[in-house]
């Protein structure tokens, strides 16, 4: 009996053993799979990742290169505008220039006529003096007035130039913005 107590104690424990190291195999076959699966999981999160990264740099690099093309847009408009000016500019510089030869012909031809009257350098009678002076004074008082003209034509073309290129800046930089 003491042999049957032995050998069932044996195969007891010999049964103990397989089923202790078929436990220690499921675990550790388990452990493998579980981590299989982290890195499987660690890989796709790590992926996705990644493509949301890749996402953000490309929409970046799109909005930088909007940014540029608007920036280049804009200066190009502010050098088309600064061209529009200086056209303008010599535009008016021509007007005044015209401007003012029309007065100095209105003062030559008011003199010619003044001598054509009789009114000249060798008039002595006093009237005829005294139209001289007129002549001499009304001859003041037009070159006078043509200079004030001039410079407050001037003054305003320039105003006005300034304040066209004013707006079309202004117009530049936000007219885009208006559109989106």
């Amino acid at each position: 009996m003491t042999r049957r107590v032995l050998l069932a104690l044996l195969l007891l424990g010999l049964a103990a053993g397989l089923v202790g190291a078929a436990a220690w195999a499921y675990e550790a076959w388990r452990d493998r799979v579980l981590e299989e699966g982290d890195r499987r999981g660690e890989a796709r999160v790590q992926a996705r990742w990644d493509e949301d990264r890749a996402r953000a740099q490309e929409a970046a690099l799109d909005k930088a290169r909007q940014d540029a093309a608007e920036t280049l847009r804009r200066l190009n408009q502010q050098q088309e505008n600064e061209r529009a000016q200086q056209a303008l500019l010599a535009q008016l510089a021509r007007d005044r220039d015209a401007a003012r030869a029309a007065a100095d012909g209105l003062r030559l031809r008011a003199a010619a006529y003044l001598d054509a009257a009789g009114c000249g350098h060798l008039a002595g009678d006093s009237a005829l003096g005294c139209v001289r002076e007129a002549a001499a004074e009304i001859g003041i008082a037009l070159s006078r007035s043509a200079q004030i003209a001039q410079r407050v034509a001037a003054d305003a073309d320039e105003a006005r130039s300034r304040g066209l290129r004013c707006e079309a800046d202004y117009d530049a930089l936000t007219l885009r913005l208006s559109m989106l």
